[in-house]
């Protein structure tokens, strides 16, 4: 048993060591029936470096439907705690994160409420913590998103509200969840990418972009993000921009494709 305790004891070490190590990963905190697609989705991606995960609960174990298939396990770390206390945000690591994803948790029974009550707490706090990190937090209500936006998160997401939307907007275009279905995955067919814009692609029109991506590399522009006011993350975004727009330094384009794009130097 005292051997045991010992190799035990020793392998924990390790691994808190290798957490002090982490950097650019991803913080998840909480967890529910979007967790096991979500973290299918950060390990599905082939053409990008897989990134550390590390989830936090307020449970001992991994949650019994957490994925391992195609999931790198060996780059899975989690804790257990309260994940809007800033002890256990410093343990895994936020500051040196790149994206922290606050998930409308319901492991423990809770009402809608208080969960959001906690998410926007724990946003609040990494917000704090650590302001250039990627923030994305998800609500049952949206009474909140606006502190949340001032606050700094950078994307938020109301998880009723999308659902009404994408009903109503497959009851008008019949066939559409294929649609959506194939650009919204990274595991098959299409899917969104980003692409920075080179200098010879600064000064030309998004026209003249639009016919270039599709010609060369079959993909088709669908935004285009400019810098904008406030934290490093946040962008101005314009959707279906006008075949006139001038493309500008630093700006990104948003395609839909069947592999990341690169368009040089």
């Amino acid at each position: 048993s005292a051997g045991m305790m010992a190799v035990l004891g020793k392998r924990m070490e390790i691994a808190e060591m290798e957490l002090d190590d982490l950097s650019e990963h991803i913080v998840v905190c909480g967890w529910n029936q979007a967790g096991p697609a979500l973290v299918q989705e950060f390990f599905s991606a082939m053409h990008e470096p897989h990134r550390a995960l590390v989830l936090l609960t307020e449970q001992d174990k991994l949650p019994a439907n957490f994925p391992t298939a195609g999931v790198k396990m060996e780059l899975v770390y989690h804790l257990k705690g309260d994940w809007t206390r800033v002890d256990l945000l410093e343990k895994a690591g936020v500051r040196r994160a790149s994206t922290a994803i606050l998930l409308d948790d319901n492991l423990s029974p809770r009402p809608p409420s208080d969960r959001d009550a906690r998410t926007v707490l724990a946003a609040l706090t990494i917000e704090r913590l650590a302001p250039e990190v990627f923030c994305c937090a998800q609500l049952n209500s949206d009474m909140h998103e606006g502190l949340l936006r001032m606050s700094g998160v950078e994307e938020i997401v109301i998880g009723d509200w999308y659902t009404g939307v994408i009903l109503a907007s497959v009851g008008r275009n019949q066939g559409l969840v294929a649609v959506l279905s194939d650009i919204l995955t990274a595991q098959r067919g299409n899917a969104f990418h980003k692409v920075g814009c080179p200098k010879p692609w600064i000064g030309r029109t998004v026209g003249e972009a639009s016919a270039d991506l599709k010609r060369e590399h079959e993909a088709i522009l669908v935004s285009l993000e400019r810098k904008g006011a406030g934290k490093r993350h946040h962008r101005d975004v314009m959707v279906n921009p006008p075949s006139a727009e001038v493309i500008r330094e630093g700006d990104v384009l948003v395609v839909i494709s069947r592999n990341p794009i690169h368009l040089g130097a």
